[in-house]
């Protein structure tokens, strides 16, 4: 039997959410309201690529993004500020908003806003692992050299993929004998969550 304070506790657990997720919009001025008016919009805009776009043309298209080497010693600082603000913008939404995004959503929107705001070099990659539900995808957006927006110890758990157009564990159409017809969604992986933020 739970005790006075226990039931105590659940019932004041719902305000007590209300006021931390109140609290990662207060005091954010208004160019940060703007970012995570962009940030919203461009979550919403993934997740409807993601949900009407076939699986294999998703990732020929991500696949495409690699930018070229980029030596983390010719990275602009002010770029370096940008970032981790919009990977905290996106963080938020994805966290307060409306809804869950997967993390393929969260990266294809944190990139979409590295491109609007002028700041190249960024891409989103996609990894693989073996995990307690048996095979897991993830997907992040790396820049500069590095990964943003997230914990790079928990995504160097992921082997990443090369080119993801050449492996049909998330490409069907690289597979010949795979039927293009039975293309799923990218929604329908098995995509592993963090469950945590990190800094960009």
């Amino acid at each position: 039997m739970s005790s006075p304070r226990d039931r105590l506790r659940r019932t004041l657990a719902p305000a007590r959410s209300a006021l931390r997720a109140g609290s990662q919009f207060l005091f954010v001025g208004p160019s940060g309201w703007r970012r995570l008016l962009r940030a919203r919009g461009a979550l919403l805009r993934a997740e409807r690529r993601i949900r009407n776009q076939p699986q294999g043309a998703l990732f020929r298209d991500i696949a495409r993004t690699a930018p070229g080497a980029v030596d983390p010693s010719e990275v602009n600082p002010d770029h370096a500020r940008r970032v981790k603000a919009i990977g905290v913008a996106i963080e938020r939404m994805a966290r307060w908003g409306r809804g869950r995004p997967l993390c393929l959503a969260r990266s294809l929107a944190f990139r979409e806003l590295l491109e609007r705001e002028g700041i190249p070099g960024s891409w989103v990659r996609v990894g693989v692992r073996m995990g307690p539900r048996g095979f897991e995808a993830h997907a992040w957006v790396e820049w500069g050299g590095r990964v943003v927006g997230e914990d790079p110890a928990y995504v160097a758990g992921f082997a990443p993929l090369s080119d993801p157009r050449a492996d049909p564990r998330v490409d069907p159409l690289a597979d010949p004998r795979v039927d293009p017809r039975a293309d799923v969604g990218a929604a329908d992986l098995p995509w592993a969550e963090t469950g945590a933020s990190h800094d960009a």
